[in-house]
This record gives structure tokens, sequence and C-alpha cells, in this order.
């Protein structure tokens, strides 16, 4: 079976930055940060289970988890047009240059979750009539092997046009970025537990409706937050959890 949470994303966006600087924001200089955080789980396993007619089953399997976590911060430092062009007193007026520098910070952290689980399930306990209840729990330790990855990166992009006033032709478009940054490798234990309880109404022979609630608890991850602030790589704890609810139709 297949459980993914595909990009949950969250950010932040201010266009005016204070100039990161001792003197105030001089007029020529225009800032603008954005903050972004993304977050994305995929998981599969296969399970055995042994064929039996009693209201709760027993089952063992493999299970491996991705959890992708990145935090990008963006600074973008823009000049602003001069007030009064050059060459305004010869009554052509040309287009001001533009320069550019953007700023990015970012950090990635896979967790690669490989391990076995043992649990417990109940497909059709039936409650009344056409009311059933099912939901299983399972637990298992799992090897997590991290891939962690930083990149700052500074990027400049001066861009000037043509005077039409003069001969020569001052044009110019220069583009210089720098990057640095480093990425590392660990392995660390972890432990996943999951429970699901829900309910099934059998509507008619064909179709059943299902509402439930499930918790899933990955224990030993890191997290791409406290990686960004530059604390020391340690094992921390991740709840999900959220309600599910569904139609299902069988011929």
């Amino acid at each position: 079976s297949y459980l993914g949470v595909f990009n949950w994303d969250a950010g932040v966006y201010d266009p005016e930055v204070p100039y990161a600087g001792p003197l105030p924001d001089p007029p020529a200089v225009d800032t603008q940060k954005n903050l972004s955080y993304r977050s994305a789980l995929h998981s599969i396993e296969v399970n055995a289970q042994p064929l039996t007619d009693g209201a709760l089953q027993a089952f063992t399997g493999f299970r491996y988890l991705l959890l992708d976590e990145s935090v990008s911060d963006l600074l973008d430092e823009s000049s602003q047009p001069p007030l009064i062009p050059p060459n305004a007193a010869n009554a052509v007026v040309g287009d001001p240059p533009m320069d550019v520098t953007d700023i990015l910070r970012s950090m990635n952290v896979d967790n690669h979750l490989i391990g076995f689980q043992l649990g417990l399930r109940t497909d059709r306990l039936q409650i009344w009539g056409p009311l059933y209840l099912e939901g299983f729990v399972n637990a298992g330790a799992y090897c997590n092997f991290v891939q962690r990855k930083s990149i700052y990166s500074e990027t400049r992009t001066y861009n000037a046009l043509d005077d039409p006033s003069t001969a020569a032709s001052e044009a110019v478009l220069s583009v210089s970025t720098t990057q640095t940054g480093y990425k590392a490798d660990r392995m660390r234990g972890a432990f996943v537990a999951e429970a699901v309880l829900g309910g099934v109404y059998q509507i008619n022979r064909c179709t059943r409706g299902r509402i439930g609630y499930q918790v899933l608890s990955l224990m030993g991850v890191e997290l791409g937050d406290t990686a960004f602030i530059g604390a020391a790589p340690t094992g921390e704890d991740l709840l999900l959890h959220g309600w599910y609810a569904g139609v299902e139709y069988r011929r």
C-alpha cells in the first residue's frame, strides 16, 4: 500500500525589509524577503498476514518512508532608477540601469527510513446491522539514512541599455553568481508507529461509505527547520494526524 502527503507548503513574504547596514535605508536600494518551508511524506509498505476468520488479524511487513523537508530564504535587493537621468539636459532620456542582487540560502533534509513492522488489524467487525468497524495498529524499528544539503548562492545582475543620445553603445549585461554549500550523510535509528480507526456503512451490496481518523508518529527523524537555523544534528519526533472519508463502489 502507498501513503503520501504531497508538498505541504508555508511561506512568509515581506515586500519592504529594512536595509541591513549601520545607516538608514538608502533611497536607491529596494529590498524584498521571502521565506518558504516545504514538507512531503511518501510511504510504501508490503505486508503479509495469515488467512483466518477471527476479528483480529496479525500482520508483518517491510516498509519504506521518505520524509523530504526544505527551507529557503531569498533576499532580493534592487537599485531604484535615479530621479534625474544623467542625459535629461539633452531632452533624450534613456532607460536607467538595473542592478539586482539575489541572495538565496536553502537547506534540504531527506530522511530515508527502511525497516520492518508488526501490527494488528480488523477489517469487518460488525457493530450494528450495516455498520462495521475497521482499523489497524502497527509499529516498527527503522534505519534512517539522512541526507542533508545546504546551499548559499549570491547572484548579481547588472543590465544597462544603450543611450540613444550618444553614438557609442553603452549597453551592458553582466550576470555573476557565487555559490557555496555542503552535503552530509549519516545513519541513525528511528521508530514508527501508526494507528487507524474508522467506521464503514454498507449502503447497498456494491457501495460503502467510510470515515475515520489516522495517526502516524515518526521518532528519530531530522527536520528542515532545525537544520536551517544551524543546530547540531539531532533526532526529533513528528506527529501527523487527521480525518479521512470516502465512498467505495465494488461490482
